[in-house]
């Protein structure tokens, strides 16, 4: 596992940079099994994403967001604008 402050580079399907999508900082990296990253958008709130299984077999990904102390109307613009980022990220 990678502490905070270790870079990742990452791109989506469409080659989207994964720090333009999710600004802020990123917390910890575990190679092949996931990352979280501060959203700083929306009051540093964690984003992150885990990733169970074999890769040349079945994957299970998971993707949450801890919303501690971010208000509700940030939550639901969050739950509007993101289906597609996730979508590019996750295709």
């Amino acid at each position: 596992m990678q502490a905070p402050g270790c870079s990742l580079s990452a791109t989506t399907r469409s080659k989207r940079r994964l720090e333009k999508i999710i600004p802020g900082a990123l917390e910890f990296v575990r190679a092949l099994r996931g990352f979280v990253r501060q959203c700083a958008g929306i009051n540093d709130a964690l984003f992150g994403v885990t990733i169970e299984g074999a890769p040349e077999e079945k994957i299970d990904v998971q993707v949450w967001l801890s919303a501690f102390g971010v208000s509700q109307d940030q939550i639901e613009k969050f739950e509007i604008e993101w289906p597609p980022h996730l979508q590019d990220m996750l295709t």
